[in-house]
């Protein structure tokens, strides 16, 4: 898009975006390239950038090189335009002046202050001696100071770039001659020209078979993942890890004369001591400085799977090139893939929990490494003789941790503050003494011992001190005791077969164990021996190898053990037929690198009458012989992959099973019996079984929740008994591309939430926008879709329709149908005003019309909506919210928004966003007068805090007191007689110097009356931003009796008050802080408290009336859309909502009267 511009001789020319014009300089966006040119443009300007990356100090974060004559007017500005629309800076020389024959010192020190380039080699790319210069620099940057290029070959082939031939032949003779006593210029263009063609790049015919659109796209979604690396979650206390880090920082030799080195790091110790931690953190420091970077976690676990170092090299390339690498299909193609598309590529790999070098060949090294010159490669392992034969450049030790980081790390389990509690100092010393400085079994001491008295701690400490302790995992064991019956046999299972497994799978399961396992989770989390990363259970390779020691020491012979896991004892029982009674569980799982055949009998199951248990996983070659009745009847699980069955034997006991997991297998029909009744089964999968053409009965499975069907390409028909699946949950029909219509009886799946058919070509027509149906031979449009879901599908909580072209007439007048309904997403849809029948929705909670760039105005919202995001509504005129108890309210970037009704039910928000719908001062002006009039009125439904985000860079002047930095010391002015401090308005300007794309954190507010030593700390604010500008949160606390400072009222004249404020933000802590921070005292004096307790309508229309005076629509300037990245459904509004969540229902405790010690209120 041409922005205006206006030429001028001696300076670079700023193409603007039209939504800055007016702003500040440090606010705009400029754009530089080059064009062929006859004379130099000298250029001397200074740009004030607005945000920095987070390792260099980058003004700009795009670099365009390109040949304007073919290509500006179509594919750049196509380019430009895309950057410049999701808040990407970009430099892009807009010139068409005569130039010199020499690059500018701007665009020289442009190049320098920006982190990426991307060049256009174009087919009169080389005639421009500045594009030549510019790709120079560009090189010698990524060299020497990180920088990253990639090329894009616009219609051009790279090997005529490499060798300056086809088009580029005759432009590089007449160089030559043009250049003959400067032969050594012409060189570097030409050895610029091969180094460029050898680097990894786009080319729209590879990439986008010749659609400009789909490539540019692409080449955007690369910049965003350069610009804004995932960072990794390491610990929630990462206590003594900052020394660990800056040594391996050292050790790995970064800006030194060694960059351009290859190097290999490796770490090593034992179980539990931090390895993975401190690899994790060191990723998150060093991973911008590189061209792409891949943390592979669990590598020894994952590559025992099957196909797992499959698995793990499509992770590898997906994490450095972005593109979704298919059909690897073996681990050697996997090497050459690898090989090929990283050689010359500056990357960082950690490869975390290796312990076989066949790991390491397979992605990372087979003779020689490979990754380009540059790269940094850390391996973690608990063989130092491993790194030995490796032969890495340096290895790393991890010790374990000194007596005070043992301490602090221990009290923030144990006591949740990093010292203990007074009373507690000597026994915790002697806690943190036994556990020999081991992280691991600091943390699950401190969650034994947590909340008990100190005569449970001197008792369960001897009982430690009983047990051997040279080793972790006895130590460990010592919480495994602690454990009642119920809960030790939830422990051995997820030790012995559920590590990594979805925990809603997981539950099914153990239920009809008889297990409690929501119960018994519940305290292996509380105890430090499970986490949940949801969905997936996680234990530690120690904990889980604590509890399979405890299986091994049942008993000498593996057939007299609970649970079977080993490949080796599972072979030998079952070879030689020593099962027994005792086995609950078992587990065939051979080593991915075994792959002959393995004849069993069926006889070897007859004495495991108990089994529940039962898993065959990555035998390709399985020969089972016999009778099928020798299985338990106790079966719970059945996971056979690969299983070579054409079906299940019919004398198969099933009527227990709850989950039967057959996927990858040979199954053309599930069962051939028609009587059997499973009526425990509850989930059935039967994922890629190509061979499937018809699905079960399923009367015989009327308890069905969840039937997956995902990548049966055989599949024809669905059985017309699906309907009677009164509770399915979840039908996924993901890829049945032989399916040809579904059963007219689906219509009566009234609980079903979850309903996937993408990929169900011969169902689905339209596949833009997957919204057309084929349903009962009837060819359903996404209209008529909508409305007869309202009835078909009543069970429905979530409905997505993002992106559907939908206008109001599209809606159905009454949306009673969907009752359940809790979540919608109408966003980036054409209609211009809020359906009307979506007020009727009684459970919705959660709006979603974000980029909806037609709707002007918004009313009538349903009564129990909490959500409503808005933002970059560029059409949005008028909101209404004056019934609404919303908990969170996103309005950013609604440039044309002038009117709020009813923006006084702020009262009942928590959290508001208004960034970019004011400007600021008249921003602050709005917000301060309602909280003013809002703190006079106190009516039964007002909550006690609430917080409002702005863009802005100071505190505003109307504060009482504010200072630099994230803490204030004030006096409590005079007061009147009468005067009462009814409550404080907190301001905290954090400086968003942040590359991640969205992030949200929280502030915790320390308030200490010094005069009176008592100290309250209020956690839990919300601080959410997106893009890159300073932001300034203002919130408003009530004090008094039962508010979040309780007996504020009776602060009393000169006595002195301090306030400190702590940001946290794991997603990127290194990148923001507070920069200023002040505090209003709302004083309410005794006219205005005057019955103010006592809400009345009248009292309400009066603030109205007041507010109104003050009108919000004179206060909302229209503006252009700022710079800034826009904030997508997939970017981060779950996690927002989840934050949103946590915040309000977390219990809010308020201690009775203040004390000397810290209390900390739990907010909402």
């Amino acid at each position: 898009m041409e922005g205006q511009t206006t030429p001028a001789r001696g300076s670079l020319k700023r193409k603007l975006d039209p939504g800055f014009q007016g702003q500040n300089n440090h606010q705009k966006v400029l754009v530089v390239g080059d064009h062929m040119s006859k004379d130099e443009v000298v250029c001397n300007f200074s740009v004030r950038s607005s945000t920095k990356s987070c390792s260099n100090q980058w003004d700009y974060e795009v670099f365009l090189s390109f040949r304007g004559a073919d290509t500006r007017k179509n594919f750049i500005d196509h380019l430009y335009s895309a950057l410049v629309r999701i808040g990407i800076r970009t430099f892009c020389d807009d010139n068409e002046l005569p130039r010199g024959e020499n690059i500018s010192k701007e665009l020289i020190n442009a190049i320098h202050g920006s982190k990426i380039s991307l060049v256009i080699f174009s087919k009169d790319y080389a005639s421009s001696t500045w594009c030549l210069d510019e790709l120079v620099q560009i090189l010698h940057c990524r060299s020497t100071m990180n920088h990253i290029f990639i090329p894009i070959f616009y219609h051009v082939n790279p090997s005529d770039i490499r060798q300056q031939t086809g088009p580029f032949a005759e432009t590089f003779a007449r160089h030559e001659e043009r250049f003959q006593e400067d032969m050594e210029r012409v060189q570097r263009w030409r050895a610029a020209f091969t180094e460029a063609a050898d680097c990894s790049g786009f080319n729209p015919q590879s990439d986008a078979n010749g659609y400009e659109a789909r490539f540019i796209e692409k080449i955007v979604e690369q910049v965003l993942y350069k610009l804004n690396p995932i960072r990794l979650n390491v610990v929630q206390h990462p206590v003594g890890i900052d020394f660990h880090v800056e040594e391996m920082k050292t050790l790995l030799q970064l800006g030194t004369s060694s960059t351009n080195e290859l190097l290999i790091m490796g770490m090593y110790g034992m179980g539990g001591i931090g390895k993975t931690t401190l690899a994790k953190a060191v990723y998150n420091h060093i991973c911008d400085g590189f061209e792409g970077s891949s943390c592979l976690l669990n590598v020894r676990e994952v590559s025992e799977q099957s196909n797992g170092l499959i698995q793990l090299q499509e992770q590898l390339l997906f994490d450095i090139l972005r593109v979704k690498i298919f059909l690897i299909g073996n681990v050697d193609k996997g090497i050459s893939l690898i090989k090929e598309r990283l050689h010359r590529k500056r990357v960082l790999v950690v490869l975390d929990d290796v312990d076989r070098l066949d790991q390491i060949y397979a992605l990372a090294r087979n003779g020689e490494w490979f990754f380009g010159p540059g790269s940094r490669v850390i391996i973690t392992t608990r063989d130092e003789h491993l790194l030995d034969k490796l032969g890495v450049n340096y290895s790393y030790k991890v010790e374990k941790m000194n007596h005070s980081d043992s301490l602090q790390l221990f009290s923030w389990h144990a006591f949740n503050m990093p010292h203990p509690e007074e009373d507690f100092c000597e026994i915790s010393t002697a806690v943190v003494d036994y556990a020999g400085g081991v992280p691991l079994a600091l943390e699950v001491f401190g969650s034994e011992l947590r909340g008990r008295s100190i005569i449970k701690w001197k008792t369960t400490l001897e009982r430690f001190k009983k047990s051997p302790n040279a080793q972790i995992q006895k130590i460990l064991g010592i919480s495994f005791g602690s454990l009642d019956h119920t809960t030790r046999e939830v422990f051995l299972d997820i030790a012995c077969f559920f590590t990594g497994v979805n925990i809603e799978y997981v539950f099914k399961i153990l239920e009809e164990c008889g297990s409690f396992p929501h119960i018994a989770i519940n305290i292996l989390v509380q105890r430090s021996l499970v986490k949940i990363d949801y969905p997936n259970l996680r234990m530690h390779d120690l904990i889980r190898d604590m509890g399979r020691e405890i299986v091994r020491q049942e008993s000498r012979h593996p057939g007299k053990r609970s649970r079977l896991w080993s490949h080796e004892d599972v072979l030998k029982v079952l070879k030689n037929h020593t099962g027994s009674e005792v086995v609950e569980g078992l587990s065939l799982n051979p080593p991915i690198h075994e792959d002959h055949v393995i004849s069993l009998e069926s006889e070897a199951f007859a004495n495991m009458k108990n089994l529940r248990l039962l898993q065959i996983k990555g035998v390709k070659n399985l020969k089972l012989e016999g009778c099928a009745e020798h299985l338990s009847k106790e079966l719970r699980w059945i996971c056979w992959h690969s299983c070579p069955l054409r079906f299940l034997p019919p004398r198969l006991h099933l009527e227990n099973l709850v989950v039967l997991d057959m996927q990858y297998s040979k199954i053309k029909q599930v069962w051939k019996l028609e009587n059997n009744i499973l009526s425990k089964l509850k989930v059935l999968n039967l994922s890629f079984c190509e061979d499937l053409a018809k699905s079960p009965n399923f009367l015989q499975v009327p308890n069905l929740e969840e039937l997956i069907l995902e990548g049966c390409t055989g599949l024809v028909e669905l059985h017309e008994s699906i309907g009677y699946l009164k509770g399915l949950v979840l039908l996924n029909l993901n890829g049945c591309k032989s399916l040809m219509n579904l059963p007219e009886s689906i219509s009566n799946l009234k609980s079903l939430k979850c309903f996937l058919m993408g990929r169900c070509f011969n169902i689905m027509r339209n596949l833009a926008d997957r919204t057309t149906i084929n349903l009962s031979n009837r060819s359903w449009n996404l209209r008529n879709f909508l409305r007869a879901s309202l009835h078909v599908f009543g069970s429905l909580v979530k409905l997505g329709l993002r992106n559907s072209n939908l206008l109001e007439g599209d809606f159905p007048i009454d949306f009673g149908g969907l009752s359940s309904l809790q979540d919608l997403d109408l966003s980036v849809n054409d209609f211009h005003d809020l359906p009307h029948g979506i007020c009727h929705l009684p459970k919705l909670t959660r709006l979603n019309l974000a980029e909806s760039r037609s709707i002007r105005s918004i009313s009538t919202l349903p009564a129990n909506l909490r959500i409503l995001f808005a933002f970059s509504c560029e059409s949005l005129e008028r909101i209404s919210i004056s019934e609404s108890r919303l908990d969170a309210l996103v309005l950013r970037d609604c440039h044309k928004l002038v009117d709020i009704q009813g923006f006084e039910s702020l009262a009942s928000t928590i959290a508001v966003g208004l960034e970019g719908c004011l400007e600021q001062e008249e921003d602050i002006d709005f917000v301060k007068n309602t909280l003013l009039q809002l703190q006079k009125w106190k009516w039964p439904s007002m909550v006690e805090r609430r917080q409002i985000w702005l863009y802005g860079d100071e505190i505003p002047n109307w504060f009482s007191h504010k200072r630099k930095g994230s803490s204030i010391s004030f006096h409590i002015p005079p007061l009147s007689d009468q005067g009462v401090i009814n409550g404080l308005v907190f301001g905290v300007v954090i400086s968003n110097k942040n590359i991640l794309h969205v992030w949200h954190g929280s502030i915790s507010v320390v308030f200490h009356n010094k005069t009176r030593g008592h100290r309250q700390v209020i956690e839990g604010f919300i601080c959410y931003t997106v893009g890159s500008e300073d932001y300034l949160l203002l919130v408003q606390v009530g004090v008094g009796g039962g508010s979040e400072i309780p007996y504020g009222q009776v602060m009393i004249n000169g006595e002195e008050i301090e306030v400190s404020f702590e940001f946290e933000c794991s997603q990127a802590p290194e990148y923001n802080r507070v920069k200023e921070c002040g505090v209003h005292l709302l004083i309410i004096q005794p006219e205005e408290e005057a019955g103010s307790m006592v809400y009345s309508e009248k009292k309400k229309k009066m603030m109205e009336d007041d507010l109104m005076q003050d009108t919000l629509a004179t206060k909302l300037t229209r503006h252009g859309p700022r710079n800034r990245r826009m904030f997508r459904e997939y970017d981060g509004i779950d996690s927002f909502v989840s934050y949103i969540e946590r915040m309000k229902h977390t219990s809010l405790r308020r201690p009775t009267q203040w004390s000397s010690s810290v209390t900390r209120a739990t907010p909402f």
